[in-house]
């Protein structure tokens, strides 16, 4: 390794975005809390309205405030987490394209070993391999980025409603009920695949579970075309901000981001709202207008919304950064990694047959009751990681992967 290129040591990192990660981690997994308790078959074909009033109200509760929102945040802070490299290239005049892409394949062995060997509704895996192409846009500008960003998700919508159109209109013409008959069929596998699920990871037979892994893989790669511009959006909104240095001082640029937050709130609400109206109304799986609400919500509605997460998390803990539990939140953020690793491993722990074998036994709201608590133990355990070590142990193994050479990771206190 070059003596001069260094990971960020802990007192060079932004405490704001660390607290924004940390958050982040809770919003994540309120939302895979419905994939680790059934199956991604399973929640696809859950019906909203079912379980009473205390579950659909949880089921609202995360269709509005939580899923799209959180991996758009994530993302934007993963584009973030590029800027500082190029900021590296600037500073230290070294191309830091090489040390970038082993980064990416340190973070796609993550995902790999995650989404076959422990859970299947892995991210780290996408963020890897669409985390190639950024390197692409290290000379774009900032406005570049920002049309782009809004290019991708125009794409997104456009996409996706014109394929609701080609299948409402095919629908209506005479003789066209095998169209019916192929949304039938398709509802018929999910419930397949869903009792497959449920009999493996109930049971204690490991390779079953690795083999159901592999056919919800395929299932959520099957909508990469999506999820690639989605994220990808997102990325270069994070490179964007990076690159305009407001985050180097965000006390300075305090109404540059109260601007942003109050701006994306008013405007992402109302759009968010078609979210949990959509799927509550129509299906996740409901091909045709009606199931345009909840697109819409979901992918306009959530990055718009996902900023206001953003600058709203780096005003509360730049205002109230002396409050204990903000700190600890922040510390959680410091090393995501490993606490998203880590929410994996407890998740199946309880809930699959090898641990307690809670699978299909814990509803919605008492899912929502069982997330806060990881989380809320996670606060405490990375604060005190964090007051012996520099980094999370998956953030040190990871950094080694990127430097290639091997960190000490043990804080000097003299």
């Amino acid at each position: 390794m070059n003596q001069n290129i260094k990971p960020i040591s802990p007192q060079e990192r932004i405490n704001e975005i660390d607290f924004v990660r940390g958050f982040a981690l809770l919003g994540i997994l309120l939302v895979n809390m419905a994939i680790f308790r059934s199956s991604i078959f399973g929640m696809t074909l859950e019906q909203p309205n079912s379980g009473g009033t205390l579950n659909v109200i949880a089921k609202g509760f995360v269709y509005f405030f939580a899923e799209g929102k959180f991996y758009s945040l994530f993302s934007l802070l993963f584009g973030f987490g590029f800027s500082i490299f190029l900021l590296k290239e600037q500073t230290q005049r070294v191309v830091m394209d090489s040390f970038f892409k082993r980064r990416m394949l340190g973070l796609l062995l993550f995902g790999l070993v995650h989404a076959f060997l422990v859970w299947s509704g892995d991210i780290l895996i996408s963020y890897s391999l669409i985390g190639f192409m950024l390197i692409a846009f290290k000379r774009v500008s900032i406005k570049g980025l920002i049309k782009w960003s809004v290019g991708l998700v125009v794409f997104i919508l456009l996409f996706q409603i014109l394929i609701f159109c080609l299948v409402e209109l095919v629908s209506n013409l005479p003789d066209m009920d095998f169209v019916l008959e192929q949304f039938h069929k398709v509802e018929e596998t999910f419930a397949q695949n869903a009792q497959l699920a449920n009999e493996a990871y109930s049971g204690t037979n490991y390779l079953a579970m690795v083999g159901v892994r592999v056919k919800e893989l395929a299932q959520q790669y099957s909508g990469f075309i999506v999820l690639f511009p989605s994220i990808l959006a997102m990325f270069l909104v994070g490179l964007a901000l990076g690159k305009s240095g407001k985050l180097n001082s965000i006390t300075e640029n305090k109404p540059f981001f109260k601007k942003m937050f109050w701006i994306t709130l008013l405007l992402g609400l109302p759009i968010v709202a078609l979210h949990p109206y959509g799927v509550f109304n129509y299906s996740r799986l409901a091909f045709d207008m009606s199931g345009a609400y909840h697109i819409v919500g979901l992918f306009l509605g959530s990055p718009i919304l996902a900023l206001a997460y953003f600058s709203g998390g780096l005003l509360l803990y730049n205002r109230f950064s002396s409050v204990k539990l903000l700190q600890m939140v922040s510390s959680t953020g410091r090393m995501a990694l490993t606490n998203y690793l880590l929410q994996s491993v407890i998740c199946t722990t309880i809930f699959y047959g090898y641990g307690f074998g809670l699978y299909g036994k814990v509803d919605a709201f008492q899912g929502l009751i069982v997330a806060m608590v990881i989380w809320g133990i996670q606060l405490p355990i990375s604060h005190w990681w964090l007051s012996k070590y520099k980094f999370g142990p998956a953030e040190w193994l990871w950094r080694w992967i990127t430097y290639g050479e091997r960190i000490s990771n043990k804080l000097n206190h003299n």
